[in-house]
């Protein structure tokens, strides 16, 4: 898991620095110290314990029993309509709306199974959330901070906005630099210019099989 992450890291730093422009200087948003957690710091409070709970059972889960646990709470901690369009662009308009709908569904499977496939063992991790936000514009960022005994720890800056009453995450900074939409732009923009929306389909479904096999 901890070399899945770190490779991860070091991906697509240059588009990350652009779309991170600005993000270190914002100031922070606390809640009052005896108070709830901001509606966007227990979204994330509440992904971070569900991914806990099944890293603990990772092993007798396994990837496929991984994926089952992790859909429902992947799917209500993302909005992934926003997201797959981000990542595909300018083209996303001329693309079917049945195609559409096929695609941010099969990103969702995706990106849920990447989080069944990585986090498949339970070494006394944990994970603590900031309760403080940074405001981005219109969006909030919650840092969160994956702490592994005996190795440096891992940061994941979520990227949140309001839908619908419900704060979803559009973007994950890796480590505050690296982001996971800016590494997904830049791999559907190669699958499209080659492939269109069908290869992307396609791709995208191909990555997840491969991820959910034991």
């Amino acid at each position: 898991m901890a070399a899945a992450l770190d490779r991860r890291q070091a991906l697509v730093r240059g588009a990350a620095a652009v779309l991170m422009a600005g993000f270190a200087v914002l100031p922070t948003i606390a809640r009052a110290a005896e108070g709830p957690l901001p509606p966007p710091v227990s979204a994330i409070d509440a992904f971070n314990k569900a991914l806990l709970e099944t890293m603990k059972q990772a092993k007798a889960l396994g990837v496929k029993g991984r994926y089952e646990k992790l859909k429902a709470v992947v799917g209500a901690t993302f909005d992934f309509p926003a997201m797959t369009q981000t990542a595909v662009g300018a083209t996303w308009s001329e693309i079917p709306a049945a195609k559409q709908s096929a695609l941010i569904d099969a990103f969702n499977r995706m990106t849920t199974a990447t989080y069944a496939h990585n986090f498949d063992d339970y070494n006394g991790e944990r994970f603590e959330v900031d309760p403080q936000t940074r405001p981005r514009r219109d969006f909030q960022v919650v840092h969160s901070t994956m702490i592994r005994p005996k190795e440096e720890p891992v940061t994941f800056d979520y990227l949140m906005h309001e839908v619908n009453s419900d704060w979803k995450a559009v973007d994950i900074y890796y480590s505050g630099t690296v982001s996971q939409l800016a590494q997904r732009r830049s791999e559907f923009a190669a699958v499209l210019r080659s492939r269109g929306p069908d290869g992307l389909l396609q791709r995208l479904n191909e990555l997840s099989d491969q991820l959910l096999k034991e």
